[in-house]
């Protein structure tokens, strides 16, 4: 007996390899080719903007009240 149905659809799949060894069968995020499970880990801020607000957020987070 099957826990999920098969996918039947031609909607796109994430297809990652799951542990058991079959393609993952969730849909992938709004514009990326894999789901939220197999997408990978953040990189961190890229631009000028970015790294000083993460910066902020760190010592705003470092400083009791």
């Amino acid at each position: 007996m099957r826990s999920t149905p098969p996918v039947t659809s031609n909607a796109r799949r994430c297809g990652a390899d799951t542990r058991a060894g079959r393609p993952c069968r969730c849909k992938p995020e709004p514009g990326k080719t894999r789901c939220r499970n197999h997408g990978g880990c953040s990189t961190g801020p890229k631009t000028p903007e970015g790294k000083a607000r993460s910066a902020q957020n760190r010592r705003a987070k470092s400083i009791p009240d």
